[in-house]
């Protein structure tokens, strides 16, 4: 009779956490003259719980959450189980169609992401113009969505700190701020959760690949969304990848115009790699791992492995890496074991 004994594990669990939060303005604005006729307080919004979970999916990161700009009636505190706007406005006597607004206003200062230099804060804005109003309304709550149609689901929901009164022949105009702040950006200690190993390190963002706009609204992809949960790689780059090396430099994060001092990018450095897969997500988990298995024959670095991280590239010198963890003391990993890497990204609402 065989026996089955199955091949030891290390799994080691890592985590880098994202903080999301945003804000809205309501302006009223002549439609011809394009001229601010009202310009009207900040308020802050709620990305609800259905917005924290649209984010799971989207391969377009918190950038394609809130595309469409929805305008309401209601009045009612805004409360993180809400998926609606209280009384979206209608077509017809109210406004022209679309209901919602896909229309941006572009240029610097209207739409674009803008970076915090040194920080982790990325914000992203969308200026939208919604159609001319057809018969005097008052607004009292705007929400943002990935979807055009009128009660479809929003991502995130703002009660405005005080009502819009919009005339005929006059238009609503809404600026969305959504601020990200991921963790770490300077070299940090680091307990990750390990099995079969036995050591802290230090691990520090490396690169900010994530989803960005630019200043028509438009989308860009930088280097593949490593740091969106819904996504595996970019368009005509290579996969999302775990790599585990040799190297023992500590992990640094760049600023725009340049590049970290990657781990990874010197041909004498003993480096493997292997693509991810992407864990199922469950409503009201905010998190999601990126999960890769190096088997019992693979990842064998005779000095042990000094450092992990997942990125994009093909090779140790185009790496594109977002994260990087740095052990204190390389780490053992021989021919009889399997390594189990997870990558696992958190958000929650500020």
């Amino acid at each position: 009779m065989n026996i089955y004994i199955p091949t030891p594990e290390i799994e080691v669990l890592c985590e880098v956490k994202m903080k999301i939060g945003g804000r809205a303005q309501a302006l009223v604005v002549d439609p011809r003259t394009k001229q601010v006729i009202e310009r009207h307080p900040w308020s802050n919004n709620l990305i609800l719980n259905s917005g924290l979970d649209m984010f799971a999916s989207k391969t377009n990161g918190l950038t394609g959450c809130f595309r469409y700009a929805a305008a309401g009636y209601g009045t009612s505190v805004a409360a993180n189980g809400q998926t609606t706007l209280d009384s979206e406005r209608t077509a017809g006597a109210d406004v022209d169609s679309p209901v919602r607004s896909v229309t941006y206003l572009t240029g610097a200062g209207n739409c674009g992401t803008t970076h915090v230099g040194g920080s982790g804060l990325y914000t992203h804005r969308l200026t939208h113009d919604f159609s001319e109003q057809l018969t005097p309304q008052t607004y009292a709550e705007v929400g943002y969505s990935d979807n055009p149609a009128r009660d479809s689901t929003l991502f995130s929901r703002i009660k405005l700190a005080g009502s819009v009164g919009v005339n005929a022949g006059q238009q609503l105009r809404t600026v969305y701020d959504l601020g990200v702040t991921y963790s770490p950006v300077t070299v940090t200690a680091n307990t990750p959760t390990i099995t079969g190993w036995t050591t802290d390190g230090d691990h520090c963002l490396q690169e900010a690949s994530i989803w960005t706009l630019d200043t028509t609204g438009s989308q860009v992809e930088n280097n593949g969304g490593v740091l969106e949960p819904g996504a595996f790689r970019s368009s005509g780059l290579t996969a999302h990848n775990w790599f585990v090396s040799d190297v023992n430099t500590a992990p640094t994060i760049y600023e725009a115009g340049g590049y970290p001092n990657r781990l990874v990018g010197s041909s004498n450095v003993n480096y493997f790699q292997k693509a991810v897969a992407l864990s199922t997500y469950n409503n009201g988990d905010y998190y999601r791992e990126k999960v890769t298995t190096f088997d019992a024959s693979e990842a064998l670095i005779a000095a042990g492995i000094s450092a992990i991280g997942i990125g994009l590239g093909a090779n140790a010198g185009n790496t594109l890496q977002a994260w990087a963890h740095v052990f204190d003391d390389p780490q053992p990993k021989v021919n009889t074991h399997r390594l189990i890497l997870r990558f696992r990204l958190t958000w929650d609402r500020v």
